[in-house]
C-alpha cells in the first residue's frame, strides 16, 4: 500500500499523520507488517512504524533523508523556483517525470513537513529490522551509511546497508526489483 502524505491537510504535522494512519488502516488482520519510507517520506515511516508495534517486521527506508538535529526548520526548497526543483527531480531520477503545478506544490507541502518535524527516539520493538536502501548515483543521499548510523541513533537497531549500483534518487521506480528483492528477504 502506498501512501502519499501530501493527500493530508498541509496543516497536519507528520505525528498526526502517523497516528490517522495507524487508527485507519485495519493493521490488526495483519500478523507481520512491513513498512517503507522514501525520500523525505522516511521520517512519517519512522513515526508510523512505531505505532505497529510487535507485529513490526521491517522497516524500509530508500534514498532516505532521516534527521537527528534541528539546525533548518523551514525548507529550502520554498526559495527555489520552480524551474530550479523541475530540474533537480528529473536530475535525480535521471528521467522525464511529471512537475506540473500539483506536483511541485505537493513536494513543496512534504519538504515543509519535514523541516517542521521535531525527530526523537523511536521504539520499534524487538522483532523489526530496517533496511536502507541508496543508489550509488543519488544526489540527495550522498552516502548510506551516514544515514544508517543516524536511523540507529534514533532507534537502536543496526539496520541493514545497501547500496544500489547505478541506482539514483527513485529507486523504487528504477530499480524496483531489487529493492522488493531486499524486502523479501527481510
Amino acid at each position: 500500500m502506498g501512501i502519499y502524505i501530501s493527500e493530508f491537510s498541509e496543516s497536519m504535522g507528520i505525528e498526526k499523520i502517523a497516528e490517522k494512519l495507524a487508527e485507519e488502516l485495519p493493521l490488526e488482520k495483519y500478523k507481520e507488517v512491513y513498512v517503507y519510507g522514501q525520500c523525505v517520506g522516511c521520517m512519517p515511516a519512522l513515526e508510523f512504524a512505531e505505532r505497529i508495534g510487535e507485529r513490526l517486521k521491517c522497516l524500509t527506508l530508500v534514498s532516505p533523508s532521516v534527521k537527528t538535529d534541528l539546525k533548518i526548520r523551514i525548507s529550502p526548497w520554498r526559495f527555489l523556483p520552480d524551474s530550479f526543483i523541475s530540474g533537480m527531480l528529473v536530475k535525480s531520477g535521471g528521467r522525464k517525470i511529471n512537475c506540473s503545478e500539483n506536483a511541485l506544490a505537493r513536494f513543496r507541502c512534504d519538504t515543509e513537513r519535514y523541516f517542521r518535524y521535531k525527530p526523537r527516539r523511536y521504539n520499534l520493538g524487538s522483532k523489526c529490522r530496517i533496511n536502507v536502501i541508496y543508489g550509488d548515483n543519488d544526489i540527495f543521499v550522498k552516502d548510506g551509511r551516514k544515514t544508517a548510523e543516524r536511523t540507529y541513533r534514533l532507534t537502536g537497531i543496526k539496520p541493514k546497508v545497501y547500496k544500489i549500483k547505478g541506482g539514483k534518487h527513485f529507486l523504487n521506480e528504477t530499480h524496483s526489483k531489487v529493492v522488493s528483492d531486499i524486502i523479501n528477504k527481510s
